[in-house]
């Protein structure tokens, strides 16, 4: 078992390139500023280092995402936040390698089969490359 632990404190350090852990029942990925893609690389690496089936991990329970520019999500909101925050400690983790699977059971919970907040921002994406590019043919057709 403190084998197991080094080598969870070791994967943790050499991951986010740090000296010193947070505390045993901090919220890792808030106090080491793991978020979006970071965050699933995290678990994936995590799950293969230590032979833990995370195929039940569900990203949105646990971080936001790393997208900055997402109007999409002022009408309809994002995966993260139609549900309710889950904090991952170092003793999450510390169960799921004592298991060997994802140790969280989450709350019943039904995502949309369409992410609306992203579709309404690629059109918004598009709209905003669209306008120089037709003001540019339009002023290129015009001219004498």
């Amino acid at each position: 078992m403190d084998t197991e632990i080094g080598a969870l404190e070791g994967f943790i350090k050499e991951f986010c390139a740090i000296k010193k852990l947070p505390s045993q029942t901090d919220d890792l990925f808030e106090s080491l500023e793991i978020y979006g893609d970071d965050a699933d690389e995290f678990i994936v690496d995590f799950g293969q280092r230590f032979g833990v089936d995370v195929s039940e991990y569900r990203w949105y329970f646990h971080t936001g995402e790393e997208i900055s520019f997402n109007p999409g999500a002022w009408f309809f909101k994002p995966p993260n936040k139609r549900v309710s925050y889950i904090p991952i400690s170092f003793q999450t983790l510390q169960a799921a390698i004592a298991k060997r699977m994802w140790p969280i059971a989450y709350p019943p919970h039904e995502l949309p089969k369409v992410r609306w907040d992203i579709r309404i921002t690629q059109a918004i994406t598009l709209i905003l490359i669209a306008i120089p590019i037709v003001g540019f043919v339009i002023a290129a057709t015009t001219s004498p």
